[in-house]
């Protein structure tokens, strides 16, 4: 997936511009964005603290976690570690 050029906090800040009164056009061009990239972050981090945002990274972080870590759950339950062990490699997962 695509990085974004532009931090969340400075998303954050942008989108507080422009609730503070600034119009939509000159955020836009202050920051050298589109208007509809503009509304896309405003539709996922509109009413959002930075702090927020650092929550909503540690849960992407933690589904991916639980996601990831159930094959190796299977694998470790299925008895190929031990099989593994003794393969003669010496090595240890």
């Amino acid at each position: 997936m695509r990085q974004s050029r532009f931090t969340e906090a400075q998303i954050i800040g942008m989108i507080k511009e422009q609730e503070a009164g600034m119009p939509t056009a000159e955020v836009c061009r202050r920051h050298g964005l589109s208007p509809a990239s503009f509304y896309k972050f405003k539709a996922k981090y509109g009413g959002m603290n930075v702090s927020d945002t650092h929550r909503l990274k540690c849960n992407r972080t933690i589904d991916l976690a639980v996601t990831h870590k159930f094959p190796v759950l299977e694998f470790l339950r299925s008895g190929h570690l031990r099989q593994y062990r003794r393969g003669g490699k010496g090595r240890a997962i």
